[in-house]
């Protein structure tokens, strides 16, 4: 057990810590703030505009924002709020934010020159970033991919782009989506399956369990699901479209042996017969859980 003396003066000891502790986070802070006034002073900050950002770091002073920035190939200019302390960087393709209320904005980064190291008067490459090496070098690595490949009826959940961040792809109201729905960037700055990451299209159409390519039982692709049609309401209109979209000139509807597998669509109306595809006809469709009729809908295509 420790004596009373031992006791005080070890809390004596703790506290002379705390104390010291707090004097060097408030030197930290008062250092941070007169480079931040004297970079202030010395650069042209526009207070009046700000562009969006890719990138946000808080807290951070105007020094190591300006650093990160001139580290960035991607990088071409900083937000700064020197109440929230709080770093933004901007690319080139930025637009404009309506509030800027407390932002400090410039695209002059020279504050930093001579400050960084082994990567001062380095060419940085768009998607890379400047390293600095302990031995006094420098290297340059990849840390993003380019902009996310645009798919047609289609958006993105976000807009990252660092490497190993994912996106999801999902296609826009009325379409469905179908191939790989998430991209990954890759180390080597690519996405993955960049050449066809997704695919969104309206109401879709293949054959399933044929002879031969030109017929077999119809399945339609709605919400994210291929469902086979059951035969009582499927119509020679129907048949004729559905093989026009298939590649072919027309065809019969035929029936085929129900299938009791996967998600079965019963539907109201019919096609005209002039439609390019079946999302063009008058059709209403409906999900329904169990197909008591004996048949599904199926198709003999003609003509290429």
């Amino acid at each position: 057990m420790l004596s009373p003396e031992i006791f005080q003066t070890e809390n004596r000891s703790a506290g002379k810590m705390k104390r010291l502790i707090r004097l060097s986070i408030t030197f930290v802070l008062l250092l941070i703030s007169s480079v931040h006034l004297s970079i202030i002073n010395h650069v042209h900050f526009d207070d009046d505009t700000r562009r969006v950002a890719y990138h946000t770091a808080a807290p951070y002073g105007t020094l190591q924002c300006g650093k990160m920035c001139a580290l960035e190939g991607r990088c071409i200019a900083i937000n700064y709020h020197k109440g929230a302390r709080t770093c933004e960087l901007v690319e080139q393709a930025a637009t404009v934010v309506l509030d800027s209320a407390g932002w400090v904005s410039t695209s002059d980064i020279t504050f930093v020159n001579g400050k960084l190291g082994s990567c001062s008067n380095v060419s940085i490459p768009e998607l890379n970033e400047c390293v600095p090496l302990r031995n006094g070098g420098q290297t340059s690595m990849i840390k993003y991919c380019p902009a996310t490949p645009s798919v047609p009826s289609c958006y993105t959940t976000s807009t990252s782009r660092s490497v190993r961040d994912a996106v999801t792809y999902k296609c826009n109201p009325d379409f469905n989506c179908t191939e790989n729905l998430n991209g990954i960037c890759l180390p080597n700055g690519q996405w993955s399956s960049s050449s066809s990451i997704a695919q969104c299209f309206q109401d879709s159409v293949r054959l399933d369990s044929g002879t031969n390519q030109t017929e077999g039982r119809v399945e339609i692709y709605r919400d994210g699901v291929w469902g086979k049609v059951i035969g009582a309401s499927w119509y020679a209109n129907d048949a004729a479209v559905a093989c026009r979209q298939l590649g072919y000139s027309g065809g019969n509807a035929t029936l085929k042996l129900k299938s009791d597998f996967g998600k079965l669509w019963s539907k109201s109306g019919e096609c005209v017969g002039n439609e390019l595809k079946i999302a063009d006809c008058p059709i209403d469709w409906f999900p329904i859980l169990q197909n008591w009729r004996p048949f599904n809908a199926g198709v003999n295509c003609t003509g290429n």
